[in-house]
């Protein structure tokens, strides 16, 4: 049998995961299409992560990951901003609408009747952003940073679902507005921190 170089197969399976996940709904995840997509068979997914579950959770994580590089970008330039933050995460799901569309279907920032592998991880992560980009709180308990973070990114990701979906449009009012919604629910969380 001739050797078959797979390059760097997880890396694209995970690509591929985010792409197959992006674009179909929720629990309609094929790992055939993923394996299709990336010239391998399942077992070289299933070999590679396992279960589905956890290569969901690992895809998930690489969403995650560039989100928070995107998040430290915009907090380096406009330090505890709310409004830059907020338009700039809102920016960055519109320029990927896979992304939007993966944490809707399958992301830690919407949980799932049954808990991933990987949750408690994603949890702290939650935690040390929160403390990281919302400076001006300070909360008693850590479980709430972690809450208020993934409040905020759901505003974020919906949001641009919306527009993406074409079922509200992304003017200066209407984004202005649903900014605001978000804002004052900050506000709400600061106000009890």
């Amino acid at each position: 049998m001739a050797y078959h170089d797979l390059g760097d197969i997880d890396s694209k399976i995970i690509e591929a995961t985010i792409e197959v996940g992006g674009s179909n709904p929720s629990n309609h995840l094929s790992t055939s299409r993923i394996a299709k997509m990336c010239g391998v068979s399942e077992f070289v997914i299933y070999n590679h992560f396992a279960t589905k579950e956890n290569l969901v959770s690992i895809a998930d994580h690489k969403v995650f990951e560039e989100t928070t590089k995107e998040a430290d970008r915009l907090i380096v330039d406009n330090d505890d901003d709310f409004d830059a933050l907020w338009n700039g995460m809102v920016n960055f799901f519109l320029a990927r609408p896979v992304y939007t569309a993966f944490e809707i279907n399958y992301g830690h920032m919407f949980p799932r009747v049954t808990e991933s592998p990987n949750t408690l991880d994603f949890r702290a992560d939650m935690i040390d952003n929160a403390k990281k980009y919302m400076k001006s709180i300070k909360f008693d308990e850590d479980w709430k940073y972690g809450y208020a973070w993934m409040w905020v990114f759901r505003t974020i990701i919906t949001y641009a679902q919306f527009v993406l979906n074409k079922s509200l449009d992304d003017t200066e009012e209407i984004r202005s507005g649903s900014r605001h919604l978000a804002k004052t629910g900050y506000a709400s969380v600061k106000q009890i921190s």
